[in-house]
């Protein structure tokens, strides 16, 4: 399903503080859980989706805790 970003409310995030862990091809968890987010669809009280046009550059290994301090490999494109 494709959202007009008009739909969208909130901030511009500031991306170098942005991390996402990728679910499935094209969808991923905001790894911050920022709902304030322009770009976070929440999913309940815990988790926020990323809709960010270009968040496969912010995508992180699960375990990483630095931001993008960890790329998955094969998983960031260019």
């Amino acid at each position: 399903m494709v959202l007009p970003m008009s739909e969208f409310s909130g901030a511009e995030p500031d991306t170098a503080l942005c991390m996402a862990e990728e679910i499935i091809s094209d969808l991923a968890k905001c790894s911050t859980n920022n709902k304030a987010c322009k770009y976070g669809l929440p999913a309940g009280t815990t988790t926020t989706y990323c809709l960010h046009p270009d968040f496969k550059s912010f995508l992180i290994a699960s375990n990483a805790t630095e931001p993008r301090g960890s790329i998955i490999p094969g998983k960031h494109s260019a």
